[in-house]
């Protein structure tokens, strides 16, 4: 993990105001980097994060522990380790390769899969699907 310190000057109004920004940048083992604006993991950010989380821990109240659960469009995987505590088996998908890389050696647990696959190119079952901020990138 590589970490850079970046101060900003950021005009408000009359005030200057110098703001503190780290940039932490996380790399897979295969030395490319993960948190690229597209995909990131929120468990490991050193930012506050008030959406990502809170979206499984919704979803949570929806599995029963018999369920096989699929993540489409998975990304870095913090999600299947979320839902993993809760049911009997998750399959989490995501067309990047590194992604599903970084996702199998940093989120994965006894009772997760992660699968490199295409979202329509999917042939899984399963009894509950989730799939966050996905349509916007399927064009």
């Amino acid at each position: 993990m590589d970490s850079k310190l970046i101060a900003r000057k950021i005009r408000s109004g009359r005030i200057m105001i110098k703001a503190f920004l780290i940039k932490t940048i996380y790399r897979i083992p295969s030395g490319k980097i993960l948190n690229d604006g597209e995909r990131f993991d929120p468990v490991i950010s050193p930012f506050l994060d008030v959406s990502h989380i809170p979206r499984y821990m919704f979803a949570l109240q929806y599995l029963q522990k018999g369920d096989t659960v699929l993540d489409l469009a998975c990304g870095s995987g913090y999600g299947v380790k979320i839902l993993s505590s809760a049911c009997k088996q998750v399959y989490g998908v995501d067309i990047s390769s590194d992604a599903i890389e970084y996702a199998r050696n940093r989120n994965g647990s006894i009772n997760s899969t992660f699968i490199i696959s295409d979202f329509f190119s999917n042939t899984m079952r399963a009894d509950v699907v989730v799939s966050f901020e996905t349509i916007e990138h399927l064009m």
